[in-house]
């Protein structure tokens, strides 16, 4: 593959379980208008507001979450923009139905969200290094960048335990995407087409999904 993920080596694989749905925690990667609020202290001065451009490629997802850095593009040669993409931008790949590749500027961070319970979810996360981290040089560094991306998504997920709490108490019949959210309406538009299409359960049977 382009990215290197072939030849990486797994770094810092770390696991824990959520209260949520299983959903929700894929949910929290495929759109970028909560950033300016839920990391408003943490990662969202690196990054616009709200923009981002999603790719569609068959039930996968990608998409490109531009940094402010981006714009010094402007100013370069049109040979040095392809190559630079991973330096001024986060590239998210949804590999459906629930991992997320985080691909940054030397490594790729690999998420995915396992049901455990109808409100529970048990997530996984490890980092895809080009070397093994056999120094305490390398170590610190690679520790250092997965303390900004958990400190993110922990913020993430405990807004997704929130919402799972709002969902439980019945207070909405409906959930309704806006028009902007591509990412979000067309993972679970590929849910719904599939679980329709699925055999059903037998009583006391498990899922074949």
């Amino acid at each position: 593959m382009s990215f290197g993920v072939a030849s990486s080596h797994v770094y810092s694989p770390l696991a824990s379980e959520r209260e949520m749905n299983w959903k929700l925690a894929i949910d929290v990667f495929l759109e970028t208008y909560h950033v300016r609020t839920a990391h408003k202290d943490s990662i969202y001065p690196l990054f616009f507001d709200n923009l981002g451009l999603v790719d569609r490629f068959g039930p996968h997802i990608r998409t490109v979450i531009p940094k402010r850095t981006i714009r010094s593009l402007a100013i370069e040669p049109d040979e040095a923009v392809g190559s630079a993409l991973r330096k001024h931008a986060n590239v998210v790949y949804h590999l459906f139905p629930n991992t997320i590749l985080l691909v940054q500027p030397d490594h790729v961070t690999v998420s995915s969200a396992w049901p455990i319970g109808i409100a529970r979810t048990r997530k996984t996360t490890y980092t895809l290094v080009p070397e093994p981290a056999e120094s305490e040089k390398a170590r610190a560094y690679w520790d250092a960048n997965n303390s900004i991306l958990h400190h993110a998504t922990n913020e993430d997920l405990t807004i997704g335990e929130a919402i799972q709490r709002g969902l439980a108490s019945g207070a909405n019949n409906d959930v309704v995407f806006g028009a902007f959210e591509h990412a979000l309406s067309h993972f679970h538009a590929e849910l719904a087409r599939r679980l329709d299409s699925a055999p059903p359960v037998p009583a006391g049977g498990v899922p074949p999904w």
